[in-house]
């Protein structure tokens, strides 16, 4: 609102009558697509082939516009040679958690993710991403079956030091 606007509006609660705004209010107003016209390929339901990504389809926050978008972005080139499209599911990645809240439930503001949101908190960390999501990167082009080698041995040598770990925890008891 205008500044004169505010300051009417301010002074006319009782106790403000004589102050001063030093700095004004501003709200910021989001236009969007409702993401519930998106499928979880975020694709328009009823136009294929045009996909969302971002503010423009609801979201909130730099990590989620960029999930979104490298999503959108995968399943438009997927789309565009005939191939099966990604879905990430719930239980797979925070991509999957996003998508799912972001798609199938009304949104009452730009959405964030929130780890909070995902019941599979505990089994989707920053320290296995890698391995969950390895075999489809490598299905989509995106990493080499070298990498995908490198990761499962990383994992299997943290496995085996956690158990040595676990093994040395329980003969000091």
């Amino acid at each position: 609102l205008p500044l004169p606007v505010q300051e009417q509006m301010v002074r006319s609660m009782k106790g403000l009558e004589g102050c001063e705004i030093t700095t004004p209010g501003y709200a910021v107003e989001y236009a969007y697509l409702s993401p519930l016209q998106l499928n979880v390929f975020l694709e328009h339901r009823s136009i294929k082939g045009l996909f969302f990504a971002g503010q423009v389809a609801g979201s909130n926050g730099y990590e989620e516009a960029a999930a979104l978008g490298l999503t959108a972005g995968i399943n438009a080139a997927l789309r565009a040679r005939g191939k099966e499209m990604l879905v990430l599911d719930r239980t797979q990645a925070y991509i999957g958690v996003l998508i799912d809240d972001f798609t199938r439930k009304e949104q009452k503001e730009p959405y964030r993710m929130l780890t909070s949101r995902d019941e599979y908190r505990l089994a989707l960390r920053h320290d296995n991403a890698d391995r969950q999501l390895a075999e489809i990167g490598h299905k989509l082009g995106l990493i080499s079956r070298e990498q995908v080698g490198r990761i499962k041995e990383k994992h299997t040598r943290v496995t085996f030091q956690h158990e040595i770990c676990t093994e040395e925890s329980r003969e000091l008891r």
